[in-house]
């Protein structure tokens, strides 16, 4: 049994780890973080290869892997560069709707290390671009007869502010009803929704409580142009339900309305009641992280993470990375990087003298490996069919590089490229999101993992598929 004593570990390699809060170990020299496992597999590794990822233990000399798991990390850890220009929401370990604040100058700890909503489960480091909220007080504060900024029309029910300790630790507006016919209850506000064409997203949370049934909620957006109705959706659970709308052939004000109805038998059963909160209007696909909402319409910044390797864990001749991720799209095309070891943060993703990067097919739903050489796309590593991911859901992707060698397998579905011509001579930095082409609206990292080694197909493969 691997059982460390003290609060100092120092490896046969040399390196040198210091234990911190939670069972977290952090490394002195990089200030990556690992948990008790992940310390033991390293230090035994610093002795002898690491096969990854079933553990066995090979003859080779090791060389020094880099391993994040951001599942149990208290905070991000300060060897990242992280800046975000606006607070942001994110859920807690408690299952709570909880606000940060901004980081306008690098400030790893006010990074978003995101959770279950009904699980508590981490989901480890979130990353997202801009979006605005469009709908005003969004949060639903009880005021009198209707919440800020909304009107309400009602039928047979009765409404009642909610406690903070009852739903997201927030407050929401709740609808009562005894049980009848035509019972409804909505709140209604005129959104401007401004871009000719553009799909729109209309989302918030809904819970049902104590013996809550038949419960419906009515999302609308009224549009004189033709495009779209109404859409009911019958919650089971509490959860962020989302309606996409497709906007008419002209910018237009419309009406987003939520509540119970619009017609028939709507029934509660004694003692329940539904209550909604948080409801959020932007555009794109995508219902992304909930942003606070006043008297205006509010933007949230997009978030800029990255490393800049060095020589104790970097090798830019050969290396693997095995990683744990979850996306969604901003839009149903184009390629949405997910990280890359790249030569210029202030466009990580267009073509730029060198980068390697992975990311996402959108309208094909599979992962790649992509290499950019003297300013010039050399090619793909492109996952075949059958290694297609689910939006919203964890993967694992493996992904490897070295001159004429360059692979990507999902669930051991691989693709490679065997360019053989000129090799990048530059990657200084190791980029997280790739957001600034507004493809992704969002990222969650479980884990990363780098070895500075070209692992075999078998190694990969069965990361992949585990």
């Amino acid at each position: 049994m691997f059982t460390p004593y003290g609060n100092t570990l120092r490896f046969p390699d040399g390196r040198v780890v210091r234990r911190g809060p939670n069972g977290i170990w952090i490394d002195n020299a990089t200030g990556a973080q690992y948990n008790q496992n992940t310390i033991r597999d390293l230090y035994y590794s610093s002795m002898y290869s690491l096969d990854i990822p079933d553990g066995g233990r090979g003859k080779r000399k090791k060389n020094t892997e880099f391993i994040l798991d951001f599942t149990t990390m208290s905070s991000l850890s300060s060897l990242f560069t992280f800046t975000r220009g606006s607070t942001a929401t994110f859920i807690n370990s408690s299952g709570l709707l909880e606000e940060v604040g901004p980081a306008t100058t690098n400030d790893p700890s006010k990074a978003r290390l995101d959770h279950d909503l009904y699980t508590g489960t981490p989901r480890g480091l979130l990353l997202e671009g801009s979006a605005q909220n469009l709908c005003l007080n969004g949060s639903l504060q009880y005021v009198s007869s209707a919440p800020t900024s909304f009107t309400r029309s009602f039928n047979g029910c009765s409404a009642d502010s909610v406690s903070s300790d009852v739903f997201l630790g927030k407050s929401a507006w709740r609808i009562s009803a005894t049980l009848g016919t035509d019972r409804r209850d909505f709140l209604t506000q005129t959104v401007n929704f401004g871009v000719t064409g553009a799909t729109y997203t209309i989302s918030c949370y809904i819970e049902g409580v104590s013996g809550a049934i038949g419960l419906f909620s009515y999302v609308e957006g009224d549009v004189a142009n033709g495009a779209i109705a109404g859409s009911i959706i019958s919650p089971t659970t509490a959860g962020r339900y989302k309606y996409n709308l497709k906007t008419g052939n002209t910018a237009f004000n419309g009406n987003v309305r939520i509540g119970i109805g619009p017609s028939g038998v709507q029934t509660i059963g004694t003692g329940g009641f539904i209550q909604f909160s948080h409801i959020q209007v932007e555009l794109g696909h995508t219902a992304s992280s909930y942003i606070p909402t006043t008297s205006a319409a509010v933007t949230r910044a997009a978030e800029v993470c990255y490393i800049s390797p060095n020589t104790s864990f970097f090798n830019i001749s050969e290396g693997t990375v095995l990683q744990e991720t979850a996306v969604n799209f901003e839009t149903t095309n184009g390629y949405a990087r997910i990280f890359g070891f790249v030569d210029d943060i202030a466009t990580p993703f267009n073509i730029t003298p060198d980068s390697i990067t992975v990311g996402i097919g959108q309208s094909n739903n599979r992962p790649f490996l992509n290499l950019t050489e003297n300013n010039t796309y050399r090619g793909d590593a492109f996952i075949p069919a059958g290694g297609e991911i689910t939006k919203g859901e964890f993967f694992k992707l493996s992904t490897c590089y070295k001159q004429g060698d360059y692979r990507a397998s999902r669930a051991a579905v691989s693709g490679s490229l065997g360019y053989t011509g000129s090799y990048p001579t530059s990657l200084p930095t190791l980029y997280f999101n790739g957001l600034a082409g507004s493809y992704l609206s969002a990222v969650w990292y479980k884990s990363f993992k780098y070895y500075p080694r070209r692992l075999s197909n078998a190694e990969m493969d069965a990361w992949s598929s585990s």
